[in-house]
């Protein structure tokens, strides 16, 4: 390539720049794409979250699914109120 390519192809590189109007995303380090920020409210966030629970149709069962999940979540705070008793 001459100089005057050169100086023509940067030129419609910052032509092209400059007349960009898509969205703009920031990237994380060392990636050189990024997904789209999309606003998310709790609803939508507990629904994507959990869309992969089942739904028991036996009372009994579902029961026994909300004292286990109640009991881990004393577990974790339990646990987690030893840690920063520690950290202090």
């Amino acid at each position: 390539m001459n100089t005057i390519d050169d100086t023509e192809a940067k030129q419609a590189m910052l032509n092209a720049l400059a007349g960009y109007t898509g969205p703009i995303t920031h990237c994380p380090d060392g990636e050189a794409t990024a997904e789209p920020l999309k606003m998310v409210d709790d609803a939508a966030q507990w629904l994507k979250e959990h869309r992969r629970d089942r739904r028991y149709v036996d009372p009994i069962a579902m029961r026994k699914r909300l004292r286990l999940e109640r009991a881990k979540r004393g577990w974790i705070e339990r646990r987690n109120a030893a840690i920063m008793k520690k950290a202090r």
